[in-house]
């Protein structure tokens, strides 16, 4: 498991989810480049922000196999709505 540094700057501000699958991509074509085995082995997880407006969108990404959640677990409504949006 390799979870992927949040997309987020030094100011705090929140990249979009939208480059979340390029990263992701990257790295598994790194991965591939080494040990092609390896690479569809090691499961990717988005290490930002997983939140329940973003979750679907994320977990719906090729390259994504999961994410690290923070502070929307602490909310049992939240934590539901990701583990819903899970495919």
């Amino acid at each position: 498991m390799i979870p992927v540094a949040p997309f987020e700057d030094a100011q705090g501000y929140v990249i979009s989810s939208d480059y979340g699958q390029p990263v992701h991509a990257f790295l598994r074509q790194t991965l591939a480049r080494a040990d092609s085995t390896l690479a569809e082995a090691v499961p990717l997880l988005h290490g930002g922000s997983v939140k329940p407006d973003n979750a679907a969108a994320l977990f719906a990404m090729l390259d994504i196999d999961g994410g690290l959640i923070g502070s929307a677990a602490l909310e049992a409504g939240s934590l539901l709505s990701i583990y819903h949006a899970v495919p």
